[in-house]
């Protein structure tokens, strides 16, 4: 055997890597057989292409257990989880070409059932936050010291202000400045939205989210990749994924690219995909907005 031929056989098959891959979850507030096909059915028809062999996660974090037909006699949120049959709501996905793949939010019993019929168990969000969450660090008691005099701002997430050493005669203040109040407070200042920029290329599978701004892509955005942001959404570069502007409901927000080639784009949850987006502004420089509730698309000049 050749020296070439040995090195490919001890050279390992696959390498392990994480990644960040968006994935659709549908959010389960209670299990009835026939309302839950009607519910996906009608998801699915609004947009086809989007919905084909797409992988699902079924959350259970917001499960209640009593639909509409359980007011006379309500069942406890436990024995709803426990007789969930994870297989039939498997076959159902799969009859409407879903890939039911995985389930949150299941613990004990329902973990078990799920595992039983072919399902990954994810780590619920709250649980996910509560596991991560560094513990404080015990702080020694402190002495107070009558020079330390707090200096009154408006309270913000980015901003640490240190108190504020008084001079030590008091004394040398004049008797107009000691008739001021004491504790009077800044007028507030406008809440800055927090802007993020991003410079390198979005590759598939990342999912970057602008939380309370806008999101500024200076570089091109692959297929299979995600923008989100609660504000406008600007990609200096071709569009190839998926953005998603005004994500907490705001109307006013607008997407703009250099070239739209997206699989969807959406502004506070109207979106199209890109069978509807072909047939308008198709890889050309574009802005997207709502007017009258309805989507629009215009091409920049």
């Amino acid at each position: 055997m050749s020296q070439a031929n040995a090195d490919l056989l001890d050279a390992t098959c696959l390498q392990i890597k994480g990644a960040l891959t968006p994935l659709t979850t549908f959010e389960l507030y209670y299990y009835d057989e026939t309302r839950f096909l009607e519910a996906v059915e009608e998801k699915i028809a609004q947009a086809p292409k989007l919905f084909e062999n797409l992988p699902i996660v079924l959350s259970l974090e917001k499960f209640e257990g009593n639909g509409p037909e359980d007011e006379v006699q309500p069942v406890s949120e436990t024995t709803a989880l426990e007789s969930l049959d994870f297989g039939l709501i498997k076959r159902q996905c799969a009859g409407l070409r879903l890939q039911l793949v995985a389930v949150r939010g299941a613990r004990g019993v329902v973990a078990k059932n799920a595992k039983a019929a072919g399902l990954a168990v994810m780590t619920s969000q709250r649980s996910l936050a509560e596991a991560t969450r560094i513990p404080a660090p015990d702080v020694e008691p402190v002495i107070e010291d009558k020079r330390l005099q707090p200096v009154f701002r408006p309270p913000t997430n980015e901003t640490i202000v240190a108190p504020q050493l008084a001079p030590e005669n008091d004394q040398q203040q004049s008797g107009a400045e000691s008739e001021e109040p004491k504790t009077q407070a800044e007028p507030a200042e406008e809440a800055v939205p927090r802007n993020m920029i991003v410079t390198n290329p979005v590759r598939s599978g990342q999912q970057i989210y602008a939380k309370g701004g806008d999101l500024i892509v200076t570089a091109a955005v692959s297929a299979g990749a995600e923008l989100l942001a609660d504000g406008n959404i600007h990609v200096y570069g071709a569009l190839r994924g998926r953005a998603l502007a005004g994500v907490k409901g705001n109307q006013a927000a607008r997407i703009f690219c250099h070239s739209l080639e997206a699989e969807l784009v959406s502004i506070a949850g109207q979106y199209r995909i890109s069978e509807d987006l072909q047939k308008t502004e198709w890889q050309k420089s574009c802005q997207i907005y709502l007017a009258d509730g309805k989507m629009k698309i215009q091409a920049l000049s």
